[in-house]
């Protein structure tokens, strides 16, 4: 039974018990209880595959996907060897980038720059320029595997780290490495993190089982809260348009 959904599900069933109770077994000496199933949302439609295309040669994996938020057909994907790249939606590619093994990949909201944090040492995050496919910055600190990346308004990135920490830098400038700007610590992994929309909210999540808000006005390290999930965090997703409603990935 799906997380969230026993309550709908357990009444229905009892609904349908007790109508078999009250009709009694009815023509034919036999009765059938089908268990029912919550409605399908409306506007939930059938996914088809409608291409698949893969890197270039070496690159291994792909372990991380994100859409160019300006145009929306553009790709960023992360792969195990070679680093990253940027393909067209016919799968033609546009821009590499030397990044390393990448877990975690963002794109900035004006779709001028990508960012990639490696999986294994030396654990920085790079900026690149998705024009050029030049290295924009160098943002260093982690002390271990960087596992997702989420741009926070302009010129800020977020990271998640198996160091128990959550970031934020300030990338807004170039040639250099970057400035942090806000620094939280958890009592485990983490491996998610999200924005809220309007950039207020951070929230983050790990093999802690919780998941954290981070007001990103207060003070660094500060302004922090946490819901205990019961399970660990793997995803994390702010509804668009909505500060308040925040979708989670639960490990059972």
């Amino acid at each position: 039974m799906a997380a969230g959904g026993g309550g709908r599900e357990a009444a229905l069933l009892n609904d349908e018990c007790a109508r078999l109770r009250e009709g009694g077994w009815g023509g034919g000496g036999r009765a059938t209880l089908t268990r029912a199933r919550p409605p399908r949302p409306a506007g939930l439609g059938r996914l088809e595959c409608v291409g698949t295309h893969k890197p270039p040669a070496g690159h291994g994996n792909v372990y991380a996907l994100a859409v160019n938020p300006v145009d929306g057909d553009t790709l960023l994907v992360g792969c195990q060897n070679k680093g990253a790249v940027t393909m067209l939606a016919d799968g033609t590619v546009v821009t590499t980038f030397d990044s390393g093994w990448n877990f975690a990949i963002a794109w900035s909201h004006n779709g001028e720059l990508v960012a990639t944090g490696r999986f294994g040492r030396p654990y920085s995050i790079q900026v690149w320029s998705v024009r050029t496919g030049e290295l924009h910055l160098r943002l260093e600190g982690h002390t271990s595997n960087v596992m997702d990346l989420a741009f926070v308004g302009p010129g800020r990135l977020a990271s998640a780290s198996k160091d128990n920490s959550v970031r934020v830098f300030d990338v807004s400038g170039g040639g250099g490495r970057g400035t942090v700007v806000h620094e939280w610590k958890h009592g485990d992994w983490q491996y998610a993190v999200a924005c809220s929309p309007g950039g207020v909210w951070l929230a983050s999540g790990g093999d802690d089982r919780h998941v954290h808000t981070h007001d990103l006005r207060a003070p660094s390290g500060s302004g922090g809260k946490g819901i205990d999930v019961g399970s660990t965090v793997g995803s994390l997703a702010f509804r668009p348009g909505d500060a308040n409603t925040l979708a989670a990935g639960l490990a059972r």
